[in-house]
C-alpha cells in the first residue's frame, strides 16, 4: 500500500508538470498532500500493526464503499461497516478511505478518457469533504466497546481523543491476548465497580519505556568512549581519546536522543472534555509572580492581568498578582506606599470592570541572612508556598491580600506564571482538563514523601515570544532556542516519553493539596535558588506538549549570559539533593546531575580546543570537533530543514517556509561558536561562585535578577572585560595553532562586536516611514492592483481566479 501511494504521488507530480489535466493542476496540492500524508501514516501503522493484511483489506473495503471516488455520508459509512468493524477498523478508517480516494484519483488519471476525468473530479471533491466528515462520531458508533465504557461514571466526560485512546488500548489488548474486545471492556468495568478504582486502571497500560531510557543514557556515555578510542588508535596518540570524549559526547548526545525518540510515539495526556462543568467550575488562580515597581508601570501590569483573565475566562478562574518588594536595607522604604497604592487602584479598577476576579497578594520584606538585606522570603518559591498556605487558610505571611478574595479558599489549582509569560488562549482550562482526569490526579505516598502516581504539576511547553516589530536582532536570532534554557532544551520531552514524568521549569498548573502536603515545609531555607526541578521531583510533573506558554528572551548578549549564570548557580546549589537524604527518586536526582554535567560540557570542549595545540598533527582534528560541538545542534537542525524541504525548498512556493528557518539555525550556530569561550567562562565562574558561597561565605545564595533586566546594566568597558578571554584565546590560537585553529580563532573574535552591538540596541519608541520603505509600500500596492487589473477582467467575470501556483509548474486556473 505504501508503494501504491508513492506511485500515485509520482504520477500526480508528473502529470501536473506535463499539464495533462486542468483539474489536476488546479487541485495538485490536495492530491499531493493526501498521498504524501498517507505514506507517512501508513509507515506508522506498519510499525504498530504487524503485517500489512489488515490495512490492505480495509482499503479494499473502502474502495467498494467509495465507488468511483464518491465519499458517502457518515450514516452510510456506519451502516456499511456496522457488522464487520472492530475498534482498529474504526481507528484507521480515515487513513484507509484516504488511500482509497487517492487510488481512485490515480486510476482516473491513468484512464485518460472522459469517465476517468469524472472519477478524478469525484475523488478530489471527496478528499475535500474528508475534513468535514465527523470521523469521531463514526469511530464511536462502530466501536464494539463504546457502549460498555459509557457505563462508567467518568468515561462520558472525557474528550473524544481520550475516549479513542481507551478504545485503542482495548483493541491492542485484544490483539495481544486473543480475547474479544467486548469481553475485555466488560471485565474492566466489573473490576472497576468492585474496587471503586477508575476503569482506566484496568485498560490503560502504564506507559514507561524505562529500559529504553536507561539504555539511551548508557549509550550517550559509552558510544563516545568507543569512537574516541578508535580515533586515538588510528591517530596513534594516547591523548586524543581523553581530549575528544566531551566534544564527541556533545555532538552525539542529541543525535542518539533523536534516534531513540523517533521510535517512541509521544502520548497525548488524557483529559476531560474542556466544556465539562468540572473543568469550567474548578477554582484556578492564575498567579503572576512579580516585583513591585514604580507606580507608572502599574497600568501596564494591569493590562497584562486583564489579558490573562479574558483569554482564560471560565467560571472558576481568578487572577492573582503575587508581588514582592525589591530588596532594600530596611523593611519599609519611602516609595513603597505610593507603589502599593497604584497596584491597589489597578486591582480595584479591574474588579469593578469585570465584576471581580482579581487579587493582589503582597508580602512584606523580611531580613535575609544570606542576602544581607530585607526582601521577600525565599523569593518565588517562598511566595508560592505562602500563597498555598493562604489558600489553605493561613495567610499570615502576607502583609496585604486585596481584591476579590472571597472564594480564595476554593482554589484547587495555582497556574504559576512569570511576569513575562503569555499563555495560550484557554490554556488554564486545557491544563485543568488534564489534571482532572482520573489517571492524572496525584497519588501521594506519605511514607516516601512524594507523588508516586498521577501528577501534582502539569507543565505547558515553553516557547520564545518575539515581537519582530520591536525586538532586537539578537532576540530574533536566538528565538529558536526553547524557553527552558540553552542547556536544558533536550530534557523535558524525553523524560516524559521514556520515564513517565517531566522537568518542571517554573510555569505550570500546581495541585494545591499536593503542594501543601509535601512542600509547605521541610526544604532548607535560604539555600535553594533553582527550586523548579526540586518541586517537580516531589510533586511529579507531566509535560503537556500541545499547550504552550510564550516567554520573552533577553534582548542582548550580556542579559543572556547573566541569566545563564543565574541558572547554573542554581543548579550547582542543588547538588546537595543529588546525594542527600530526601524523598526525590533516582530519576529526579539524575536530572539534577544532568543539569550540572551539561553546564560543564562547553568549558570542557573549550579546554580540549586549547589543549589540542599540544597534540601535534591530531590537534587540527581535535579543535575541529571541539568547535563543531559548540554549534552541532543548530547546524544539524538547519541541514534537516533543507533536507526536509527537498529541492522545492529553493522554489518561490516553499522559500518562505524552509530557507529562513534554515538560515536562522545557521545564524545561531555561528553565534554559538563566537560565544563559546565567553559562555565557557560564565559557566565556570557561576559554578565556582555557587560552591564558594555554599561552602564558605553562605552569602548571596539567593542572588537573582529578572531575566528581562539581567545584564542590561553595566558600562561598555565592563562588557569588554567579559570578552577578553575570547580575545586572548583567539590570539593564542592564531600564534601557535594550525590553519584549523586560526579558523576557530576568527569566529571567537566576533564575541566582542556581538556583545557590544547587541548591548547598544534600544528599541525605537516610534518608527517613522523612510523614503525607501515608502517606495516599497507603493510598489507592493501597485503589484496588488496589477494582479486585479491583469487577472480580474471580463474574461474571468471580473473575479479573481481559482488558483495560481508557481511549483511544480506555473499555471493559473481561470474557471471562476
Amino acid at each position: 500500500m505504501i508503494n501504491r501511494m508513492k506511485k500515485a504521488a509520482r504520477l500526480f507530480r508528473q502529470k501536473a508538470v506535463d499539464g495533462a489535466d486542468d483539474r489536476l493542476i488546479d487541485n495538485f496540492y490536495i492530491l499531493d498532500r493526501a498521498s504524501q500524508t498517507a505514506v507517512k501514516d501508513l509507515r506508522k501503522a506498519k510499525r504498530r500493526i504487524k503485517g500489512a493484511a489488515f490495512i490492505e483489506n480495509t482499503v479494499a473495503e473502502c474502495e467498494r464503499l467509495c465507488k468511483n471516488g464518491v465519499l458517502p455520508k457518515a450514516e452510510e459509512i456506519i451502516t456499511f461497516f456496522a457488522s464487520t468493524a472492530s475498534s482498529l477498523t474504526a481507528e484507521y478508517l480515515p487513513l484507509c478511505i484516504t488511500c482509497a480516494l487517492v487510488d481512485y484519483a490515480a486510476k482516473g488519471i491513468r484512464s485518460g478518457d472522459e469517465k476517468g476525468g469524472e472519477i478524478l473530479s469525484e475523488a478530489i471533491r471527496s478528499l475535500r469533504r474528508m475534513a468535514e466528515t465527523d470521523f469521531a462520531l463514526i469511530s464511536a458508533s462502530l466501536s464494539q466497546t463504546e457502549k460498555i465504557l459509557r457505563e462508567d461514571s467518568e468515561y462520558p466526560h472525557f474528550d473524544e481523543q481520550s475516549r479513542a485512546f481507551y478504545r485503542a488500548c482495548i483493541a491492542a489488548k485484544s490483539r495481544k491476548t486473543g480475547l474479544a474486545e467486548i469481553e475485555i471492556a466488560r471485565v474492566a468495568l466489573e473490576k472497576s465497580r468492585k474496587t471503586g478504582a477508575h476503569i482506566g486502571e484496568y485498560i490503560v497500560p502504564e506507559r514507561k519505556n524505562q529500559k529504553t531510557g536507561i539504555l539511551m543514557i548508557v549509550m550517550e556515555f559509552f558510544l563516545p568512549v568507543c569512537i574516541c578510542a578508535a580515533v586515538g588508535i588510528l591517530l596513534k596518540n594516547a591523548a586524543v581519546p581523553f581530549l575528544l570524549y566531551i566534544p564527541v559526547y556533545s555532538v552525539l548526545r542529541s543525535r542518539i536522543e533523536s534516534a531513540v525518540m523517533q521510535k517512541i510515539k509521544p502520548q497525548r495526556l488524557l483529559r476531560l472534555n474542556q466544556s465539562d462543568k468540572r473543568v469550567q467550575k474548578t477554582g484556578v488562580l492564575i498567579t503572576v509572580s512579580t516585583l513591585v515597581s514604580a507606580p507608572e508601570k502599574a497600568k501596564a501590569l494591569g493590562k497584562h492581568l486583564e489579558k490573562l483573565y479574558l483569554s482564560n475566562k471560565t467560571e472558576g478562574v481568578k487572577v492573582c498578582c503575587l508581588a514582592d518588594f525589591k530588596g532594600a536595607p530596611s523593611p519599609v522604604m519611602p516609595e513603597d506606599k505610593t507603589a502599593v497604592k497604584a497596584l491597589c487602584e489597578v486591582i480595584n479598577s479591574l474588579n469593578q470592570k469585570h465584576s471581580g476576579g482579581f487579587v493582589l497578594a503582597l508580602r512584606p520584606r523580611v531580613y535575609s541572612k544570606t542576602q544581607g538585606e530585607f526582601t521577600g522570603k525565599e523569593r518565588k518559591r517562598g511566595a508560592i508556598t505562602d500563597l498555598v498556605n493562604a489558600v489553605k487558610g493561613n495567610g499570615k505571611a502576607f502583609g496585604l491580600i486585596y481584591g476579590d478574595k472571597a472564594e480564595l479558599k476554593k482554589t484547587k489549582y495555582i497556574y504559576a506564571l512569570d511576569a513575562d509569560s503569555v499563555p495560550g488562549f484557554d490554556s488554564a482550562a486545557e491544563l485543568v482538563s488534564i489534571a482532572e482526569h482520573p489517571l492524572n490526579r496525584p497519588v501521594i505516598n506519605k511514607k516516601l514523601g512524594r507523588v508516586t502516581r498521577g501528577y501534582g504539576i502539569i507543565v505547558p511547553k515553553s516557547e520564545n515570544a518575539v515581537d519582530y516589530e520591536k525586538s532586537a536582532l539578537f532576540e530574533r536570532v536566538m528565538a529558536g532556542l526553547s524557553g527552558g534554557g540553552v542547556y536544558d532544551t533536550l530534557s523535558a520531552e524525553k523524560y516524559r516519553d521514556l520515564f513517565g514524568e517531566s522537568v518542571f521549569c517554573g510555569k505550570g498548573l500546581i495541585d494545591v493539596e499536593a503542594y501543601h502536603s509535601l512542600l509547605h515545609s521541610g526544604l532548607p531555607e535560604e539555600k535553594i535558588l533553582s527550586h523548579d526541578i526540586i518541586e517537580g521531583g516531589y510533586l511529579r510533573a507531566a509535560l503537556a506538549g500541545d499547550i504552550t506558554v510564550k516567554e520573552s528572551i533577553p534582548s542582548n548578549a550580556s542579559a543572556w549570559f547573566s541569566r545563564l549564570e543565574r541558572w547554573i548557580r542554581g543548579d550547582w546549589q542543588n547538588i546537595r539533593f543529588i546525594f542527600g537524604k530526601n524523598p526525590m527518586n533516582k530519576l529526579s536526582r539524575y536530572k539534577l546531575f544532568d543539569n550540572i554535567f551539561r553546564s560543564l560540557i562547553k568549558p570542557l570542549c573549550f579546554f580540549s580546543a586549547v589543549a589540542s595545540l599540544f597534540t601535534g598533527k591530531a590537534g587540527a582534528f581535535i579543535v575541529s570537533v571541539s568547535a563543531f560541538a559548540f554549534c552541532a545542534d543548530d547546524f544539524v537542525s538547519g541541514v534537516k530543514h533543507i533536507i526536509a524541504g527537498g529541492l522545492r525548498a529553493l522554489s518561490r512556493l516553499y522559500y518562505s517556509g524552509v530557507v529562513p528557518n534554515a538560515l536562522a539555525c545557521f545564524a545561531r550556530a555561528f553565534v554559538s561558536v563566537a560565544f563559546s569561550v565567553h559562555e565557557s567562562t560564565v559557566s565556570l565562574v557561576a559554578a565556582a561562585k555557587a560552591l564558594w558561597r555554599m561552602i564558605f561565605t553562605k552569602k548571596k545564595l539567593l542572588e537573582w535578577a529578572p531575566a528581562a533586566g539581567g545584564g542590561a546594566n553595566g558600562s561598555m568597558i565592563k562588557k569588554t572585560v567579559y570578552c577578553l578571554p575570547s580575545l586572548a584565546v583567539a590570539a593564542v590560537l592564531f600564534v601557535f595553532g594550525s590553519p584549523f585553529h586560526r579558523l576557530f580563532a576568527i569566529f571567537l573574535l566576533f564575541d566582542l562586536p556581538l556583545t557590544l552591538l547587541t548591548a547598544a540596541f534600544k528599541p525605537a519608541k516610534e518608527r517613522k516611514l523612510t523614503p525607501t520603505n515608502r517606495e516599497k509600500i507603493l510598489a507592493y500596492a501597485g503589484a496588488t492592483w496589477q494582479f486585479f487589473d491583469e487577472l480580474c477582467g471580463k474574461e474571468n467575470n471580473f473575479l479573481p481566479p481559482d488558483n495560481i501556483q508557481f511549483s511544480p509548474v506555473a499555471a493559473t486556473a481561470k474557471r471562476t
